[in-house]
């Protein structure tokens, strides 16, 4: 008992107990506690003695407390059902101007439309904490789109690139084409400064930079020989596309047939 992680607790009725089998006088006095503690817990050690000389209970279990059930919940599991189907449902149902719940409106809420009793936003948010529901957060998804060629447009691009090292030994070359828009040509106003091991630092890049406009990168993707091709413009119209593709036919010549694999934009 002389770890200091031990519940100071278990520590005193564990010295009553000692200091009662060494026949100690005015155990209460030396130990700083009131008489009757020293009474119940010398009586319930003596009262364990069969249990712990069979082996049914052990010193830990007799020091601890006994089992208390305690005051019965206010916040009852419907209570709590309530809180969880009315966060996930919109404030505009309750007529309220807003999209999103706060603790203090839900709150609010509950208490007029429900038979909750008092309960606070800390407890509020201890029981939506614990169903893993933020009602006070958003975040933006797409809504798929029902499309009945979906699975057989996949099943196509797929065996083109299934394809693609077979169809190389024969002539044929296998692109696949996309394209980034809107890349920020950025300058640094001064150079980087590299790493200093006297004055233990690391690489520097200056913060401040000059924009030099946007560029649009077209890109094709050489599927069997996992090569890249590149191609800048400021702009990503149709007559850039056809500007494009002409490029990179010029950059892979002498092929008996071009395979080209690119999405529904309508500039493609």
């Amino acid at each position: 008992m002389r770890n200091s992680l031990t519940e100071q607790r278990l520590v005193l009725r564990s010295r009553i107990v000692l200091e009662s089998a060494a026949g100690t006088q005015n155990i209460h006095l030396k130990l700083s506690c009131s008489a009757p503690t020293v009474a119940k817990w010398r009586s319930r050690w003596i009262a364990a003695q069969d249990d712990l000389v069979s082996g049914n209970r052990t010193v830990s279990e007799v020091l601890n407390d006994a089992f208390r059930s305690g005051a019965p919940a206010k916040i009852t599991v419907e209570h709590c059902a309530e809180v969880i189907a009315m966060a996930c449902t919109a404030p505009s149902e309750y007529g309220l101007p807003v999209d999103l719940w706060s603790m203090r409106e839900l709150r609010l809420t509950l208490l007029a439309h429900t038979a909750i009793p008092a309960i606070s936003e800390r407890h509020l948010g201890r029981v939506l904490g614990e169903a893993q529901i933020r009602p006070h957060k958003a975040r933006y998804w797409l809504n798929k789109k029902v499309d009945d060629l979906r699975e057989a447009a996949i099943r196509r691009i797929c065996q083109v690139y299934e394809k693609a090292p077979e169809r190389r030994a024969t002539g044929e070359i296998t692109l696949s084409v996309d394209e980034m828009t809107g890349i920020q040509a950025k300058e640094r106003v001064a150079p980087d400064k590299h790493p200093d091991p006297v004055n233990h630092q690391a690489r520097r890049i200056e913060y401040e930079y000059e924009r030099h406009g946007t560029l649009c990168l077209l890109g094709a993707w050489n599927v069997a020989e996992g090569k890249a091709f590149g191609w800048c413009h400021p702009t990503r119209t149709e007559e850039d596309f056809v500007e494009f593709v002409k490029a990179m036919l010029k950059a892979h010549p002498n092929k008996t047939r071009y395979h080209l694999v690119a999405d529904n934009l309508n500039t493609h």
